[in-house]
């Protein structure tokens, strides 16, 4: 019987680019603060990437607090929509009506957040569109403006942009600012709700959808509901060769004790070397086929100090040198 565990909190880079690009827009050193909250800074240039989400939302905040925009999270969603991202945009094609994309939403949402969970709830002539995380405990006011507005754009496209509920729930406390503000319209904006929603009118539902067309292939996270080990390998994917994976980086972006993920891995017999070991092989052995580099350069791409450490690692893994499997697999 395999050990169900909580998942680490992973989410695509793409869901994380209008943030990016809205900082970049007022000035914020980007780069300085990816590498304070261990992101790596040249995510974006592969957007269907898993990082880790947590340092994620410490991102967003510190973005907030550093510029004075207390509304840096709705900022950063007129950078890019939410249906427009690369990895959502092709997951929501092919909705004719309002209902199906919502339905489609709540269907694809894990896909670019295995900890996020949105769902549709009826409750007289409306309709809460709800979404939670399993890790909701932290305070994230940008966040929530963030996916909030998000979720305001979705329906956006077939009520028009000029429709805003006609009420907003944040998990977060009081916040003036949000009050204050004229982006969730007239309606009713609550704090401290058990879940982040938008009360749609049910008479909405049918009205047909207005989404540009994507060429772009399905992106999906299958991280979801696998082993502790296959979470992990995403979190460390980014990093690898980076930086030093010390205990307490690991910590910090998987959301728990290093103790704690060696307790956890060895319920189903494994080790966080073991792990390690399994995240670089497979990297080794993809970019021994598709690479013409040089294994020096792929060394220090798996975080090895020489080549020697990575060839016997690689021996051990294979039964072959780095390269005998380049020069096997391409005869």
């Amino acid at each position: 019987m395999s050990y169900q565990h909580p998942p680490i909190p992973l989410m695509r880079v793409s869901i994380c680019e209008p943030v990016i690009l809205a900082a970049r827009s007022i000035g914020t050193p980007v780069d300085k603060l990816l590498r304070r909250y261990r992101l790596p800074t040249m995510m974006l240039e592969d957007p269907g990437m898993l990082i880790p989400e947590i340092p994620c939302w410490h991102f967003i905040e510190a973005i907030g607090e550093l510029e004075g925009e207390p509304l840096f999270g709705l900022k950063a969603a007129t950078e890019i929509a939410l249906a427009d991202t690369l990895s959502l945009s092709p997951l929501v094609q092919g909705c004719a009506s309002l209902k199906l994309l919502l339905e489609r939403m709540c269907t694809v949402a894990y896909t670019q957040s295995n900890v996020s969970h949105m769902s549709l709830k009826e409750d007289g002539d409306i309709v809460w569109f709800r979404e939670s995380a399993i890790h909701s405990s932290m305070a994230r006011p940008q966040a929530e403006q963030y996916t909030l507005a998000g979720m305001i754009q979705l329906v956006q496209l077939a009520a028009g942009a000029d429709w805003y509920p006609e009420e907003t729930h944040f998990s977060v406390d009081f916040d003036r600012h949000i009050i204050n503000t004229e982006f969730f319209g007239t309606g009713k904006v609550l704090f401290s709700q058990p879940y982040i929603a938008i009360a749609i009118p049910k008479r909405l539902l049918p009205l047909p959808v207005n989404l540009i067309e994507s060429g772009s292939d399905n992106v999906i996270l299958s991280s979801s509901g696998n082993s502790l080990s296959d979470d992990l390998k995403h979190s460390l994917n980014p990093y690898l060769g980076n930086r030093k994976l010390t205990q307490n980086f690991i910590s910090e972006i998987v959301g728990m004790s290093f103790r704690t993920v060696q307790r956890k891995l060895s319920i189903n017999g494994e080790t966080y070397s073991d792990v390690l070991d399994q995240l670089r092989f497979e990297k080794a052995r993809d970019l021994l086929i598709e690479d013409d580099a040089k294994l020096l350069d792929i060394t220090f791409q798996l975080g090895y100090e020489n080549s020697s450490t990575f060839s016997r690692a690689f021996r051990r893994w294979s039964g072959v040198t780095p390269r005998e499997y380049r020069n096997l697999f391409r005869q």
